[in-house]
Order: C-alpha cells, then sequence, then structure tokens
C-alpha cells in the first residue's frame, strides 16, 4: 500500500509546488527560487511513477520494502530539502539535496537490478 499512498501524495504534492505554489509566489521569490521550486516538484513526480508501478505489479513482482522506502526516502531527502532551503531559508537543507539525489539514483539502479534478476 505504501506505493500507492505515497505515489499520490507525491503526485499531487508535485501539482500543489509545480502550479499552485509557483503562481501563489511569483511575486515573493526570485526566479532562481521558482525554478528550485520547478525541480523539487519534478522529481516528486518523478517519484511518484515508480512507486505507482511498483504498488500495481506487485501481485507479481512481489518486490521488497526495501525498494518501496529507497524511493520514498530519497524523494523526501531530495524535493523535501529544496522545499524547505526556499521556505526557510536555512542553507544546511541545501547539503542534505544531494544526498537525496544519491540516494534516488540508488533506487532506480536497485530497481533495475531486482526487475533484471527476477524477469518473468
Amino acid at each position: 500500500m505504501r506505493g500507492l499512498i505515497f505515489g499520490c501524495i507525491f503526485g499531487s504534492f508535485s501539482v500543489i509546488f509545480g502550479a499552485i505554489l509557483t503562481h501563489a509566489f511569483s511575486d515573493m521569490l526570485s526566479q532562481k527560487e521558482l525554478k528550485t521550486l520547478d525541480v523539487a516538484a519534478k522529481y516528486l513526480f518523478y517519484v511518484s511513477v515508480p512507486l505507482l508501478i511498483l504498488h500495481f505489479s506487485e501481485a507479481n513482482w512481489h518486490w521488497p520494502k526495501l525498494l518501496y522506502n529507497l524511493f520514498i526516502i530519497s524523494c523526501l531527502l531530495f524535493s523535501g530539502s529544496l522545499i524547505l532551503l526556499i521556505f526557510t531559508k536555512i542553507r544546511l537543507f541545501g547539503f542534505v539535496t544531494p544526498i537525496g539525489g544519491l540516494l534516488l539514483i540508488s533506487s532506480w539502479g536497485y530497481f533495475l537490478f531486482l526487475g533484471y534478476k527476477n524477469k518473468p
């Protein structure tokens, strides 16, 4: 269920941060900050897709919970740190973003490994 739940949450948040907040805060944020929010929104969507794929293919593939957790944690660290950086101005969050990116790359690599290893 976590793939469905987080996939839908991340997909919804991608719309919120990509459209509503960008328009609502366009006068309050710089172009660089708006672009950063756009990147965060895109990656929320990019992670929602594999989470939904994992959920709907679970019956046939039996994906390990670690794969779900890697995608979820990497998204929270990557997109979450960018969003927090923009709205709190705490620069420390900028150092978390690359960790989230590395975990996201690892998530896709693990997905590939498991898919190849367990192909029907």
